[in-house]
């Protein structure tokens, strides 16, 4: 017992470094975990804010990824409902719910009604098939048949397609309406050939893509198409623009892609302007992937969706996707968010302005002050040095009798009294002189401090691009739902 008390207390002597080493190492890559998750909340918060749901929705979920969050995951819940995607929004808002840790009784009240409003844009597809097939919905795998349970789907038009190898594919458009229930039965035709898939490419959204006629979803397809082979014919068309079709032969098995790039039709007339309000200067604008110059004045566009894409040198790019009315303008508020490097230029210009202001208040009231002081000074010593050179000026006057009076004293006595009454004269000039610098010095100073005030007036916020943010874990999220005449608007105000 006591050989193992002094190896244990060797042991522990050796390993504590490492243990201590350990907990640093752990408590940096918290500390950076925090750091990254606050910047990626502060990115996704000002992404929501300017319309970009999928940067958003990237960004809150890196940050829940990094620190598991029930605010964060409210958050993401909200932007799912943004995007109007309910069943995402649905089935994270009730994990949300199912436990809703540090969540304020507000906040609760706020994820419940936001999902039953969700639930109430759901629709469900049962669908039955000859043979077993995956059943893909907008290009996504949502499920194999025999299907166990109904399939969930945003109200509005779909395109379903049934697959399975051997067989054709079958395809069908179907609209649902919110909390309604569509049935249908596709029949897939035996073949020998195996699937061929396109992948169709359009940076203009809300075309609709049609393959020999029939409609295959809507730009942008999230999944290639999956086809038989052949020779197939690809269609693009939307309101506004011009009908582009384009010819693909596929092999068995084969991928192939078809690219359009859409052209504005003059013909047709029903469109509505683009205006931005912008914070910045010069912004560069990117519209259904054509660069469009330097935004100077509202953008005349064909109604419906656009992808919008905004950059300026030393701030991060935003994209977000406008929808442009039939008539009239459309605004989009435009808050770019500088990068790091420009954010750290900003400040540092901004701080600098200030010492410039400091300093020259300090300096301007230092002169002004000493300067005050002096003429002050100069002024109180005139009236002696006046007083002075009367008397001996009086003194020196021939016949007054005097004690300099040239009539009774020698020659080198009114010498003396000469140098006397020019040393009295340049003591009075002396003190004059220094009366009217004080006076200029003083201006000079009040000058200077008018100069810093104005600096501090329009010195740069260094805090511009800043958000209050406290620690992490205390996110807090203020939900607003908005209405009006052109319909009604998810916002969310939060902050770390």
């Amino acid at each position: 017992m006591r050989i193992f008390v002094p190896l244990a207390l060797a042991t522990a002597f050796i390993l504590a470094p490492h243990a201590v080493r350990t907990a640093r190492a752990d408590d940096a890559q918290a500390s950076d975990a925090r750091a990254e998750a606050r910047e990626r909340f502060s990115r996704g918060l000002h992404l929501f804010e300017n319309g970009d749901n999928n940067g958003a929705l990237a960004e809150f979920k890196r940050a829940n990824d990094l620190i598991p969050n029930r605010l964060v995951q409210f958050n993401i819940g909200l932007v799912y409902a943004a995007m109007d995607r309910p069943v995402e929004a649905v089935d994270t808002l009730d994990k949300v719910l199912q436990d809703p840790g540090s969540l304020k009784p507000v906040q609760v009240a706020r994820a419940r009604a936001e999902k039953e409003e969700q639930e109430k844009r759901i629709g469900f597809l049962d669908f039955t098939t000859n043979v077993p097939a995956t059943i893909e919905i907008d290009g996504i795998e949502a499920g194999t048949t025999p299907l166990s349970a109904p399939l969930r789907v945003a109200a509005g038009r779909h395109i379903v397609d049934a697959v399975a190898s051997g067989y054709l594919p079958a395809r069908v458009e179907v609209i649902v309406a919110g909390q309604s229930h569509v049935s249908s039965t596709l029949e897939l035709r035996p073949s020998e050939a195996r699937l061929a898939h396109v992948e169709v490419r359009c940076p203009l959204p809300g075309a609709d893509i049609y393959f020999d006629g029939a409609l295959v979803g809507q730009t942008p397809l999230r999944a290639s198409v999956t086809t038989e082979p052949g020779e197939r014919s690809v269609e693009l068309r939307r309101p506004g623009y011009r009908t582009q079709k384009q010819v693909i032969t596929l092999q068995d098995g084969a991928r192939g892609e078809v690219s359009f790039d859409p052209e504005l039709d003059p013909s047709v007339g029903n469109g509505g302007r683009l205006r931005l309000l912008i914070n910045e200067g010069d912004i560069f604008v990117i519209l259904d992937g054509r660069a469009h110059g330097v935004y100077s004045t509202s953008i005349p566009l064909p109604a419906g969706p656009h992808a919008l894409r905004l950059e300026r040198a030393g701030f991060e790019p935003l994209d977000r996707l406008v929808q442009v009315p039939s008539s009239g303008d459309v605004d989009i508020k435009v808050d770019l968010r500088p990068t790091p490097e420009t954010r750290e230029a900003y400040v540092q210009h901004a701080r600098s302005y200030r010492r410039w202001a400091w300093t020259t208040l300090i300096s301007g009231a230092v002169v002004a002050g000493v300067s005050g002081g002096l003429a002050l000074w100069g002024h109180s010593e005139i009236s002696g040095a006046q007083n002075k050179l009367t008397n001996l000026q009086q003194s020196a006057k021939p016949g007054a009798g005097g004690g300099c009076d040239p009539t009774f004293v020698l020659p080198a006595q009114v010498d003396l009294c000469t140098q006397e009454i020019s040393d009295a004269q340049n003591s009075l000039d002396n003190y004059r002189n220094l009366r009217l610098g004080g006076i200029i010095g003083a201006g000079v100073g009040v000058a200077l401090v008018g100069v810093a005030a104005a600096l501090f007036v329009w010195s740069p916020d260094s805090t511009r691009y800043d958000r209050q943010e406290t620690q992490f874990l205390s996110v807090r999220f203020v939900p607003s739902l908005s209405v009006s005449n052109d319909g009604a608007g998810l916002s969310l105000l939060g902050r770390f």
